[in-house]
């Protein structure tokens, strides 16, 4: 007789195929790993068949998220990775063929199938998909009436910037500088923020995380000045931490645990900006201040000539004795470039180029106005610093008028 495992998951052990004196043969059945129907199947050399249909029946000991939980993905995303389950037998072996469904416990996610089996290495596998809303989100796995959980996280897309959109603070132009004041503009960046949030205290550093934002800058903490969302215009103010170096910078933008990783932000030696303010007529205006009475130069109160004056920039970089990151400007830190001034595009006596007393990342440079200048209103007024040799101006703005 010939003993064969027809179909099913068995061996066949102890086998004996020779009829003994009462016309009998037998054989042992070993179950194997997958549950079902199993048929053995006895037959006669001359093809004389027989069946026995058996019922192999796993007794599953265990099911374990083997792998999947803990992933993070953006909305409308999928996950990365599948979520996987292993089903063992109490003997520790793992079990083919046993029905796993799939079910969203919380959370905004889909899964991809509502059941699968696990196969000869007793696994079974979904993917899934994160749906529309942020959060957390949990999915439920049960096989043989045991069930396991996944944990996973919906993340918000992070802020829409780029390397372009770091600019100067007051001259809007791209670019960073080490200890100067810059801004950063784009969507996701003050979501859910209406209006400015200021960072400036006066008594105190600048905040390093405002309204749910923050940034660091070659993973260094930027300290915020100021966060806003108005009309839709989403803007952050910031001082570029000191540490920073010349060359191309690393930024990590964290709005509300959304993150942006941007690559090669311009970090410049100098990149001198002048702060302005708007004049009656819409004109920018050089915030200019006299050394005389503290007056500002505008276009209803000139400049004399022969007086010094003061103006209000950033971006001119370190001083002696130096700046620290978050830190306000101490008397006598004078800018390590030399700093150049120009009215008209004519140069005019520099008396000094130091930190701004008490304030985070701005600067202010002592002039004089030379009797020779020429007089009248809307001057054009420049602001320079030489780096290796070459002069880096600012954008021309105006000066209110000299007389």
């Amino acid at each position: 007789m010939t003993w064969t495992v027809k179909s099913g998951s068995a061996t066949l052990v102890s086998t004996f195929s020779v009829t003994n004196g009462n016309g009998t043969v037998s054989t042992g059945v070993k179950f194997g790993s997958t549950p079902g129907q199993v048929v053995i199947e006895v037959a006669t050399a001359s093809g004389i068949k027989a069946d026995f249909n058996l019922i192999n029946n796993i007794v599953v000991s265990s099911v374990t998220a083997f792998s999947g939980s803990g992933q993070a993905a953006l909305e409308n995303q999928p996950f990365g990775n599948p979520l996987i389950v292993l089903v063992k037998d109490n003997n520790g072996n793992p079990v083919s063929g046993i029905s796993v469904s799939w079910s969203v416990s919380s959370g905004s996610v889909t899964v991809g199938a509502a059941s699968t089996n696990t196969g000869t290495n007793g696994q079974a596998q979904v993917s899934v998909n994160a749906g529309g809303a942020p959060g957390p989100a949990v999915i439920t796995a049960t096989a043989a009436g045991i069930q396991v959980f996944f944990n996973l996280t919906v993340k918000a897309p992070g802020p829409t910037v780029t390397a372009t959109s770091f600019v100067n603070a007051a001259s809007g132009i791209v670019g960073m500088v080490p200890c100067g004041l810059g801004t950063l503009t784009g969507p996701g960046i003050a979501v859910g923020i209406q209006g400015v949030i200021s960072g400036i205290s006066p008594f105190g550093p600048l905040p390093f995380t405002l309204g749910g934002f923050s940034m660091t800058v070659n993973n260094v903490q930027a300290p915020i000045q100021a966060i806003a969302n108005i009309n839709g215009i989403q803007q952050v103010n910031y001082q570029s931490p000191c540490e920073t170096q010349p060359g191309n910078a690393t930024v990590v933008v964290n709005a509300n645990g959304a993150t942006t990783t941007v690559t090669n932000v311009p970090v410049f030696a100098a990149q001198p900006g002048i702060f302005t303010f708007a004049g009656a007529n819409g004109k920018n205006y050089a915030a200019i201040q006299s050394a005389t009475n503290g007056s500002y130069v505008t276009p209803t109160n000139f400049a004399v000539r022969g007086q010094t004056y003061y103006v209000y920039v950033t971006g001119l970089n370190q001083t002696t004795p130096a700046l620290v990151t978050d830190s306000a400007g101490i008397p006598n830190q004078n800018v390590n470039l030399q700093a150049i001034v120009a009215i008209n595009g004519v140069g005019v006596p520099v008396v000094s180029a130091q930190a701004q007393e008490g304030e985070i990342g701005s600067y202010v440079i002592g002039f004089q106005i030379p009797l020779t200048a020429a007089t009248g209103a809307d001057q054009p007024f420049t602001v320079g610093v030489i780096v290796n040799g070459q002069n880096n101006p600012s954008l021309t703005v105006l000066i209110g008028g000299i007389q």
